[in-house]
């Protein structure tokens, strides 16, 4: 009979223990689970939400430095035009005053004066001299007929014979407040985009690229692309920017494929006046690197604390089974 109780005192001993250690560790492991995954879970939200956060300030902030320098050369060209309208047409001091300008501002390649019929009075530029016979009838050219009605004029980006970007401004030259007397156009270069565009990082390998109204890339840290005259219209978000190019981006740091073929986080900045898209990207890949160190550490605090709970659940049962037996 001692042996028999001594065989049924062992059984039920085995069996109280193993029901403590199962439900102990089933309801330790899924706590620690629950924990692990909603703390995973928000992690993730908070490095997407930080990553478009820093996206869209990346963004905004380089388009109004972007907008401010065509602004300043606008405000350049209108300066120069109030000086222009002190004298009279093609005179002397006239000349004078767009040499100067042309001098003192190496963005200006090239200043050309127009009277309200749109013929060319004079014109300089930094690599060339004009001769009278170089002077042509601009009434046709877009430029001429927007200042002309007194507004100003942004023209669409164009490349240079060596690969430069241009853009021409164009502004009304007044006498007085409200009488136009003709027109001031300026070729403005816009290689200082390169490098701008070309220094933003951000994040982990995050990068910029610049597009105008039809989609055309205009500046890049790649200056080859900019070569090839690449359109990136086929990209969601560029092609996002282009259906509301006024309008901010919904969805920063939405992912999709990018301008090297690779999936990206991306978000686009609207530069008004111009109508260029600012648009930056992060590999995926790359963006998701502190995610993925997150979910490392939080398996292995998972594993070391499913055995930590193990160790502490056998000790406990067998403290618990011994006085109910």
């Amino acid at each position: 009979m001692t042996d028999e109780r001594q065989i049924i005192f062992v059984r039920r001993r085995g069996s109280i223990v193993r029901r403590l250690m199962f439900w102990g560790l089933a309801l330790l492991g899924a706590a620690l689970v629950f924990n692990t995954v909603a703390g995973l879970v928000y992690s993730t939200r908070e490095v997407h939400r930080a990553t478009a956060e820093l996206q869209r300030e990346t963004a905004a902030m380089t388009a109004r430095y972007i907008q401010s320098f065509v602004t300043h050369k606008i405000e350049r060209l209108q300066d120069t035009s109030l000086a222009m309208s002190l004298y009279p047409p093609a005179s002397a001091e006239q000349r004078l005053v767009g040499q100067l300008a042309l001098k003192n501002d190496p963005a200006f390649n090239e200043l050309s004066m127009l009277d309200n019929q749109g013929m060319e009075l004079f014109k300089f530029s930094d690599r060339k001299i004009h001769l009278a016979t170089d002077l042509t009838p601009q009434r046709e050219s877009p430029s001429f007929m927007t200042a002309i009605r007194g507004s100003v004029y942004v023209g669409p980006v164009y490349t240079s014979d060596r690969a430069e970007p241009f853009i021409t401004l164009a502004v009304p030259v007044k006498l007085g407040s409200a009488k136009v007397i003709g027109v001031l156009v300026g070729q403005t270069n816009l290689k200082f985009l390169w490098d701008v565009v070309g220094r933003i990082t951000f994040g982990y390998g995050g990068y910029a690229y610049l597009v105008d109204r039809q989609g055309k890339l205009i500046a890049h840290k790649d200056a080859s692309l900019v070569l090839k005259h690449t359109n990136l219209k086929s990209l969601r978000k560029v092609a996002q920017f282009l259906r509301n190019p006024p309008l901010q981006d919904e969805l920063p740091a939405s992912e999709g494929p990018g301008i090297m073929g690779e999936e990206v986080l991306s978000t686009f900045a609207h530069v008004p006046q111009v109508g260029w898209g600012l648009i930056v990207e992060e590999p995926v890949a790359l963006a998701r690197s502190g995610v993925r160190k997150l979910e490392y550490y939080a398996v292995l605090l998972l594993l070391v604390g499913l055995s930590v709970g193990a160790a502490i659940i056998v000790w406990i049962s067998n403290r618990i089974s011994k006085p109910i037996l």
